[in-house]
């Protein structure tokens, strides 16, 4: 019984030694907690679009992390339950439920149905700082309406490195890649002006640099008029029809 004690008591030990700062474990011997957890998990909630909170105790004590943890949603489309994970200095992995809305992509079946939009994403998770690739790329169809910045074309983004972790089945955005302009200040862009189905096409420049799903402020060349519109591709720039 002693032995059995004086084990079990070490391992306490070394859970509850040191301080925990900024959400990372400072050596393997720095234990998570629930509150460094939930702070993570918070903010992948919000970088994905989604208004609910991590579920946690944060008083309790955890693996100890050296690295950024990785949130995903346990369930593809849906974030009331995510997995949370970590490989450095051991790696481990747990399942938090939040209060995020479990129906949120589901259709209520009204009317004459929902309307899809199709938008690239990951088919796992992948870290900050990973080139994407092709293999690493599908689409899928949302029910739901999507925020600017989205892709509908894998290849536009075979060759990025993402600027944060990011998880499976969720729409990949401008913002969740590192800098790579579509449209630069001064350089010459595609303009089209979309009118009653048609799309009619013309030249200007660029007044501003712009990723994809950015509103940028650009000249058309014909007119000289200052016109603000929505970068949609390498050098190609939409606008509504009423301002051409």
């Amino acid at each position: 019984m002693i032995h059995r004690c004086a084990f079990g008591c070490l391992i306490v030990a070394v859970l509850t030694l040191g301080a925990v700062r900024g959400g990372l474990a400072q050596d393997f011997d720095t234990p998570m907690t629930g509150a460094q957890i939930g702070h993570s998990i918070n903010e992948a909630l919000a970088q994905n679009g989604q208004s609910g909170s991590a579920i946690i105790a944060a008083e309790r004590r955890y693996y100890p992390c050296s690295e950024q943890l990785t949130v995903t949603p346990r369930h593809d489309g849906r974030w009331d339950a995510v997995d949370v994970s970590c490989t450095q200095p051991l790696a481990w992995s747990i399942v938090v439920r939040t209060s995020a809305d479990a129906t949120a992509s589901e259709t209520d079946g009204a009317g004459d149905g929902p309307v899809m939009k199709s938008a690239v994403v990951l088919k796992h998770s992948v870290r900050k700082g990973e080139v994407l690739t092709a293999k690493l790329l599908t689409i899928m169809e949302f029910e739901t309406a999507l925020a600017p910045g989205i892709y509908t074309n894998p290849n536009d983004l075979v060759g990025r490195r993402m600027s944060q972790g990011l998880g499976a089945g969720v729409p990949i955005r401008a913002r969740h890649l590192q800098l790579d302009w579509a449209v630069v200040t001064g350089g010459a862009v595609s303009i089209e002006i979309n009118a009653g189905g048609l799309t009619v096409t013309t030249v200007g420049e660029a007044l501003e640099n712009g990723q994809i799903g950015d509103s940028v402020l650009i000249r058309n060349m014909h007119s000289g008029k200052t016109l603000r519109g929505i970068v949609t591709g390498e050098k190609k720039v939409s606008l509504g029809a009423n301002i051409n």
